[in-house]
């Protein structure tokens, strides 16, 4: 074992490393969360002094890096880097326990850090990998029988991110003291869920939890529903899981077969059932899609078999290419920062409004004011509230600037009235390699 494990941690280390030397801005929601974090105070909290949509435990651990490392890019990335390595590493034991043999758990390891998902996402901070990290560790102490820590971990990672309960039911089968797990998991899951409540109040239901259900569910997004996010990943993952479960049937492997099928199940229900998709949100399912892969590998001694499986692969990594090198390639960020140091050499003590990722990053990198400290610029969390409320809001506030990306703000037709009444076309700004134009509209009232 040893051995394995001193090779995984020195792959581990030299991709960590890489991201580490290789930070840089990038087009990602976690500008906002950046942002958010850095003004956390007593006179500034989610849900109280601003909205949030999401649960609260991932804006106080990049609250607590920046204390610990500074505010900067480096120490909000850090927090995904290593929350995505320990992600490895519990693969890597949970791998040797489900699968029984070290060299396959490092396969599923190793296929795990070179997935174009892994490559990706392994240092984009959006709460997903803490929450993975702490399912992983409850699976990880589950098979291991241990039911109170597991319960535990498993309700921490649902209040990081709230797909991780979706995975309830294959925990539920792991167990082999159901009751016991599930006592305890909500039991812990209430006291975390009053004790954030009585903090927080009424608005951490209506603006994270009500806003979840009834947007991800039934609010119809502005334009098309983007199968995308998924396809371009799940091409690739959904052939391997279903290779593992005809292997698994075969071999009558009940482990093996209930993790693949439940991995597919997931999948093509966030894909079937929500109205706006990402690619992070299919993320959860890597792990088992990287198990499944070792297994086949190992488990079916066929030349053909592995030759697809390797193929997978290959293929995965050509025809993601242009994604991995749009987040992994400093040059492709040059445009964000020169957004910022126009917006910041032109705009002394106002505000600034629009696309969220970008004006979050210039208020973040730049120090600029954003004028979103009350509303979250997402479109759809708009409607959610009702869009004559932003424009009464933005009448108030006066933006300097709006920022809008590919026409994303203009889509609704409210807001594209409002920009053409009290705003005019200032500059453009383009990455055109990956056809993403940025419009810097000025105030002229």
């Amino acid at each position: 074992m040893v051995k394995y494990f001193l090779f995984l941690t020195l792959c581990l280390f030299l991709l960590a490393y890489f991201k580490i030397w290789n930070t840089h801005a990038t087009f990602s929601d976690e500008n906002v969360y950046f942002l958010l974090s850095r003004d956390i105070s007593l006179n500034n909290l989610p849900y109280k002094h601003f909205c949030f949509v999401h649960p609260p435990f991932q804006l106080f651990t990049i609250y607590i890096f920046f204390k610990i490392w500074g505010v900067s890019i480096f120490s909000g990335k850090l927090v995904a880097v290593i929350f995505s390595s320990l992600c490895v590493v519990l693969l890597f034991f949970i791998g040797r326990k489900i699968l029984g043999k070290e060299s396959m758990a490092l396969a599923s390891t190793l296929y795990f850090v070179i997935s174009p998902s892994f490559l990706i996402f392994s240092d984009q901070e959006l709460g997903v990998w803490e929450s993975i990290f702490f399912f992983l560790s409850s699976f990880y102490y589950l098979i291991n029988k241990q039911y109170l820590i597991s319960a535990f971990l498993f309700s921490i990672s649902v209040f990081y991110r709230y797909l991780s309960l979706l995975f309830l039911p294959l925990l539920l089968y792991f167990s082999f003291q159901r009751k016991k797990f599930v006592y305890f998991f909500f039991l812990f899951f209430i006291l975390i869920f009053f004790f954030i409540f009585y903090f927080f109040g009424n608005n951490f239901v209506t603006q994270s939890i009500l806003y979840q259900f009834f947007n991800k569910l039934f609010m119809n997004p502005k334009g098309d529903k983007d199968y995308w996010q998924y396809l371009s990943i799940g091409c690739f993952t959904l052939p391997i899981l279903l290779i593992a479960f005809f292997i698994s049937y075969e071999n009558r492997n009940k482990e093996l077969l209930l993790i693949s099928s439940y991995s597919i199940f997931y999948d093509l229900t966030l894909l079937i059932l929500l109205k706006t998709l990402s690619y992070h949100y299919f993320l959860y399912t890597l792990p088992f899609v990287s198990l499944c892969f070792s297994y086949s590998f190992f488990s079916k001694k066929s030349l053909f078999i592995r030759t697809s499986l390797i193929l997978i692969i290959v293929l995965s990594l050509f025809f993601n290419l242009s994604s991995i090198d749009f987040y992994l390639n400093k040059d492709r960020s040059k445009y964000i920062e020169e957004i910022a140091s126009y917006i910041a050499s032109n705009i002394e003590n106002e505000k600034i409004w629009g696309e969220p990722s970008i004006v979050s990053y210039v208020g973040f990198s730049r120090n600029v004011s954003v004028a979103s400290n009350y509303l979250d610029p997402f479109i759809d969390y708009w409607r959610y509230l009702n869009e004559e409320r932003i424009i009464e809001f933005l009448k108030k506030e006066r933006p300097r600037f709006i920022i809008d990306m590919n026409f994303y703000l203009m889509s609704s037709n409210k807001l594209a009235n409002f920009v053409k009444d009290y705003y005019k076309e200032d500059v453009i700004f383009e990455e055109r390699r990956s056809g993403v134009t940025y419009l810097v509209y000025r105030r002229i009232y």
